[in-house]
């Protein structure tokens, strides 16, 4: 058995495909220990007229020694559905058994909005990535590369007029996975893995961590938006290779500075966070606790609450928050009887979870390793559909109590 394994899953048919194919290029760069599996599953984008269709088929590949080696080539799928996922991270564990398992999401993330992207797609643009091979013609091809650069299509998210991307898109099929799908994605019986990370935006949310909280005991995730080149795999896997017995909390905590390194010379606004979810169980209970005591005292407090809601830490998706950030700012400016006790005991479980935090640029500053969701505006009911089915708002629903109640409560007072 191997000391450790890390799968990957690569959800490349959409605009990160070329991105996917870089990141395999930098692994490949990398001093692989033979003790190490590194396995990827790779969906590619559907095959433009010009190129092989065999290049958009999903491989499910083994990176070593500097060499690329594929395993299985499994045909077109679906990255949008859980058991896809699911059929890899069996495949992987059956197959490569090490003592540590670690899970990587590789794709676009959107947090907790689950709005389905592709509805509003339709009737605005056609791509021949939307229509069958056999049907794609020359006059298709020109009007993509007049618009995109077709070969890399890195800008398809301009050509498709999408406001954000989900977790695992798959252009193909016009399909995502919502968190809930998520959560029966990353549930295998009888195994659970070490870490569990997202290569991906904005997936470092109290919700999706409480969701997947019985599948790792660490989840890493970025609260901001990650940009293109996501994780630096080279210094990642070097320093898994050489310390193949680091514990998982010191792991998680190297692969959060090699992050904050790869972009500190930028001008990107980063984050990425690592959080234990053994004792996430007592976080949320003092959420919920801390959000019902201020959801009760609305009806003196809601101005002091709303310029709170505008001074918080947010991030490129306005709709988020920083946690730790907020409840920083309620226990120092909120003076209602047991407020500031309230957020005092949120403050001290979440500095138990958060195991590490990095950030560079000014904007993400007061970022501290939990964002989430409280819009600015009342929430829509696209978004609420699945997020009063998520796990955290089920079991501790005051905070989703207190987003409604100060989106409909009187007006503000001064």
């Amino acid at each position: 058995m191997s000391t450790n394994s890390i799968f990957i899953f690569m959800a490349g048919d959409n605009n990160l495909d070329v991105s996917g194919v870089q990141d395999i290029q930098e692994m490949l760069q990398s001093e692989i220990a033979p003790e190490l599996n590194v396995v990827i599953q790779f969906d590619r984008r559907k095959a433009m007229p010009w190129e092989n269709p065999a290049d958009s088929t999903t491989k499910r590949l083994k990176v070593e020694a500097h060499q690329l080696i594929q395993k299985q080539d499994i045909g077109e799928t679906n990255t949008g559905d859980p058991a896809v996922l699911n059929e890899f991270l069996k495949w992987g564990i059956n197959g490569f058994p090490a003592k540590r398992k670690i899970a990587v999401i590789w794709n676009h993330g959107g947090g907790v909005k689950d709005t389905d992207i592709y509805k509003s797609f339709a009737g605005k643009v056609k791509s021949s990535l939307f229509v069958p091979q056999e049907q794609r013609n020359t006059t298709t091809v020109q009007k993509l590369q007049g618009t995109v650069q077709a070969r890399h299509l890195e800008n398809l998210d301009n050509l498709l007029n999408l406001p954000q991307r989900m977790v695992c898109t798959d252009d193909t099929s016009r399909d995502f996975l919502d968190n809930l799908e998520l959560k029966s994605a990353l549930t295998i019986p009888e195994q659970k893995f070490d870490i569990i990370a997202f290569d991906a935006c904005l997936m470092s949310m109290f919700e999706i961590i409480y969701q997947i909280k019985d599948s790792a005991d660490i989840v890493i995730g970025s609260e901001e938006i990650e940009p293109a080149n996501g994780w630096p795999y080279k210094p990642i896997l070097n320093y898994l290779s050489t310390n193949q017995t680091v514990d998982n909390g010191e792991l998680s905590r190297k692969i959060a500075a090699f992050y904050r390194e790869y972009y500190a010379a930028t001008d990107e606004n980063v984050t990425q966070s690592a959080v234990r979810t053994g004792s996430l169980e007592k976080a949320s209970a003092a959420l919920d606790g801390f959000a019902g005591t201020l959801a009760k005292s609305l009806g003196t407090m809601k101005a002091t609450l709303a310029d709170i809601l505008i001074s918080v830490q947010r991030f490129r998706e306005e709709d988020y928050l920083d946690l730790y950030d907020f409840a920083l700012l309620c226990r120092k400016n909120m003076s209602q009887p047991g407020i500031a006790e309230s957020a005092a005991g949120l403050l001290k479980l979440l500095d138990e979870n958060i195991i590490a935090n990095v950030t560079a640029g000014d904007k993400v500053k007061n970022a501290h390793g939990i964002s989430i969701y409280f819009p600015l505006k009342g929430p829509p009911e696209d978004v609420l559909h699945i997020y009063r089915k998520l796990d955290f708002t089920v079991t501790y629903p005051n905070w989703l109590k207190l987003i409604t109640a100060f989106h409909t409560s009187p007006t503000l007072q001064r």
